[in-house]
């Protein structure tokens, strides 16, 4: 504000100060001049001094007083939820697995059957059969279970081909199929030998034909044959409940198969259990 009134004195100063070089007029030009100049003078005076008040009152106000306009910021959250369901899967029972149980406790309660046969005492009306110190046998699976049969006592071993059914027959009996222009009785041994077994009759392969007795039975599978010694077999010395039974193939775990009293009981009708 000091140095803006030493700048107004000045310019009153400069007004107010006549020119050195102006002609001096008379007294009556004079006297109107100093009153028309005084009027001026009071005019000029005050423009003046309202200038420098404006001036000074923009100098004085601070930056930080000066109104700012700030558009206004409009602070956009998105809160983002996350929801975690959990979904829990009902449980499934696994028949297949079940049923594999089932099937496997079955095949171990029947190897046991099996071996008890084996250990009963001989009566006189049945005997075992006859074989040399080493013989062949064909080994074949039913299902899962192995069975044996000396090839002294096979006729022939045959695909399965069509086969007539004959009603009045038990269930275990399918029917007649030609084999070389003879007619064969077709057993399902799975059937016969293992009822308490379901084995889809579609998944026999080959019938194995006993002898010359004009029976034959199914098997899913042919392993092939096999020499073995006589100790090799833990022979029976009794019928016992399964006259069809010679002995067990220890090695193997199977059994091997007594084929004249087999065709005996398909002849009586009979299966596994006597029935």
């Amino acid at each position: 504000m000091q140095r803006m009134g030493v700048n107004y004195i000045c310019i009153v100063g400069a007004v107010a100060r006549p020119s050195a070089g102006r002609l001096i007029p008379d007294e009556n030009v004079r006297h109107e001049n100093a009153k028309t100049g005084g009027m001026s003078m009071k005019k000029t005076l005050a423009i003046v001094l309202a200038l420098v008040m404006v001036l000074g009152v923009i100098a004085c106000t601070p930056k930080s007083a000066q109104p700012t306009t700030t558009a206004p910021q409009t602070e956009t959250k998105t809160e983002v939820k996350t929801e975690i369901v959990t979904i829990t899967a009902p449980r499934v029972k696994n028949f297949a697995s079940s049923k594999v149980e089932e099937e496997t406790k079955q095949t171990t309660e029947l190897k046991q059957q099996v071996v008890q046969e084996v250990a009963r005492p001989a009566t006189a009306q049945w005997s075992n059969i006859q074989t040399p110190e080493e013989f062949q046998a064909l080994f074949f699976v039913l299902d899962k279970i192995t069975f044996a049969v000396p090839l002294i006592d096979l006729g022939s071993i045959n695909n399965i081909e069509k086969i007539t059914p004959i009603f009045g027959k038990p269930e275990w009996f399918m029917g007649m199929m030609n084999v070389r222009d003879e007619k064969v009785q077709i057993v399902d041994f799975a059937k016969w030998a293992m009822p308490q077994i379901a084995v889809d009759p579609d998944s026999f392969q080959y019938v194995i034909e006993l002898g010359n007795s004009k029976w034959g039975i199914t098997c899913t599978g042919l392993i092939g044959t096999e020499t073995l010694r006589r100790s090799q077999v833990q022979w029976r010395s009794s019928s016992g409940k399964r006259p069809w039974l010679a002995g067990i193939v220890k090695e193997r775990m199977c059994a091997l198969i007594h084929v004249t009293e087999l065709v005996k009981l398909f002849k009586n009708g009979v299966n596994i259990d006597g029935n």
